[in-house]
């Protein structure tokens, strides 16, 4: 790696340390990083999908009794819940993306 701290007029410049493997490793954290975020997604979308469900289908006896609005409001937030959680997803796979070799 590039060192121009041993000469004071080199280290005016402040250019940053290149170090390839260190770039690696970066990339690799990133990577998992990405991976543990799209699992964390699908589980909390599998979560708040069987949940609803739940909701719905077994408030007392959903056959004779009218779901509550308390009920209906929650199984509404967790319906909602796909339009937040999707795009930290997205986001999370652009940033990866953008991470190139040359970066």
């Amino acid at each position: 790696p590039f060192n121009d701290t041993k000469c004071s007029r080199l280290n005016a410049l402040n250019v940053p340390l290149h170090n390839r493997r260190h770039q690696l490793r970066m990339r690799d954290l990133a990577g998992q990083a990405l991976s543990f975020v799209q699992d964390f997604v699908k589980s909390l979308l599998n979560f708040h999908t069987y949940t609803e469900q739940r909701v719905q289908i077994f408030p007392i006896d959903s056959s004779i009794d009218v779901i509550t609005p308390l009920n209906q409001k929650f199984s509404q937030y967790l319906h909602e819940n796909a339009s937040y959680v999707r795009p930290l997803e997205e986001g999370m796979l652009n940033l990866f993306e953008s991470i190139t070799e040359d970066t």
